[in-house]
């Protein structure tokens, strides 16, 4: 396919073919969105894309994040479902918002220090064990994680099951259960709270920092937790944390 002569494209949609390798993109200056998923390369040449915002590479063969380093204006990118097995060569990508890593063969947390921009980071179906790399990494840019327990909620699932014996149960257990509204305000505390704005890689219940029996599996492990970082943003940078892990 010859695209040597299309100078003024901006969008280029070639998912769910059979490309193995990228070439004859240097032309491509004002090119924008780059959507090559469901392919089989193996290697990323973009050949010094630096007008790019958006790159997909989803389900090909990568096993190496090389390649990106002059794409300087790169917002999102996505790369699950790959082999990749380190976090590297993304120190330039300065205006990065969304970094897609996961299904990929992780097993920490590198090179994201100055990824003042980032807003989503997606980390779920690796080996990732240490959450501390990730903390560390994004003290300097106002953004916490730590890890929120919402406590045993009595919602109306069980609401086929009603009855005489499923009303006892709820009736004896009731002092233990919490409301919607009760389980939710952990989380909503350490979003908005101020007291917590630079409180990072704790445990915290019922608003609280708390302990926990077992503190190595609810802070630092996260395999198989599907992990998500969401940095919100109202008029000020609000802390970033972890949806709610169970099975402490």
């Amino acid at each position: 396919m010859e695209i040597e002569h299309l100078h003024d494209l901006q969008i280029f949609e070639l998912g769910s073919n059979r490309l193995r390798v990228m070439v004859n993109m240097e032309s491509l200056t004002k090119l924008e969105e780059l959507w090559l998923g469901r392919n089989r390369i193996k290697v990323v040449n973009l050949c010094g894309l630096r007008c790019i915002k958006k790159i997909s590479l989803q389900s090909n063969q990568l096993t190496s994040m090389k390649g990106f380093e002059d794409c300087v204006a790169l917002e999102e990118l996505y790369l699950s479902h790959n082999g990749i097995s380190k976090m590297e060569g993304l120190s330039a990508l300065v205006n990065l918002r969304v970094l897609d890593v996961s299904n990929n063969k992780l097993t920490s947390v590198d090179d994201i220090q100055s990824l003042t921009k980032l807003e989503d980071l997606w980390l779920n179906d690796n080996q990732i064990e240490i959450l501390e790399a990730i903390t560390e990494a994004k003290m300097d840019a106002n953004v916490t994680a730590n890890c929120v327990h919402s406590g045993i909620v009595r919602t109306r699932l069980t609401r086929d099951r009603d009855g005489l014996i499923t009303d006892f149960v709820f009736f004896l257990t009731s002092k233990l259960l919490k409301s919607v509204p009760q389980a939710a305000a952990t989380t909503c505390c350490l979003a908005t709270s101020p007291r917590l704005r630079n409180v990072c890689g704790k445990y915290f219940s019922d608003c609280n920092e708390a302990r926990t029996s077992n503190p190595d599996r609810a802070i630092l492990k996260l395999r198989d937790c599907g992990l998500l970082l969401s940095c919100w943003s109202l008029q000020l940078p609000l802390p970033m944390f972890i949806k709610p892990l169970t099975n402490f």
